[in-house]
């Protein structure tokens, strides 16, 4: 039959009368009073013990004991690609996903984990800024190679869905802004136009 969360006090009245919140069968199948359903990956075996719980990242899973009863497996999560959950490597992280491999952090060349154990606590900036690691980098490549410059310095969790284009007009005018002699930066303005123009 599986489990259900009540709404009430029961005060003798069938269960089965009962306003629930949720319920999760036995053979893996999860519903709500809101219409939101879910299928283990596993479903259809009532031998299998399952555990509905929310881990430390936020992100809900349903997991289920192995057959010989050593382990426990994932047979569900809401969040399927754990690099959209908010913050999970913290501040400047980067975040990438692959399935075979799972969650990887990582920081932006120039910048270190402010502490080795634990991502959420983000990063710090180590021996050279963000910006200098950019600059260097289009210094070293020939106008010619803007396609390899971008693949190395965009953010890899877009999955290169991007406009190429589009991000060559981003980096100039990001570049703009952040020159060294203050005087040769544009205002906002110029910055607001300089897009627009594209």
């Amino acid at each position: 039959m599986g489990f259900r969360v009540c709404i009430g006090l029961h005060f003798g009245i069938p269960f089965e009368k009962l306003a629930f919140i949720a319920m999760l069968s036995s053979l893996g199948n999860f519903s709500s009073y809101d219409g939101f359903t879910f299928l283990s990956t596993d479903y259809g075996s009532d031998m299998i013990q399952r555990r509905l719980r929310m881990d430390e990242d936020g992100n809900v899973r349903l997991y289920s004991q192995k057959i010989d009863g050593t382990g426990w497996y994932v047979s569900w999560q809401a969040i399927s690609d754990p690099c959209m959950i908010n913050g999970i490597c913290g501040v400047n992280g980067l975040c990438t996903y692959d399935p075979s491999s799972g969650r990887s952090c990582s920081c932006f060349p120039g910048h270190k984990m402010k502490d080795p154990s634990d991502w959420t606590e983000g990063e710090i900036e180590n021996r050279r800024s963000l910006v200098s690691w950019v600059r260097e980098n289009i210094k070293e490549t020939s106008s010619d190679e803007i396609v390899v410059l971008l693949e190395k310095i965009v953010d890899p969790s877009l999955g290169g869905e991007y406009d190429m284009k589009e991000m060559e007009k981003l980096l100039e005018v990001a570049m703009k802004c952040v020159e060294e002699d203050k005087g040769a930066r544009p205002t906002m303005g110029q910055v607001v136009e300089m897009l627009l123009d594209y």
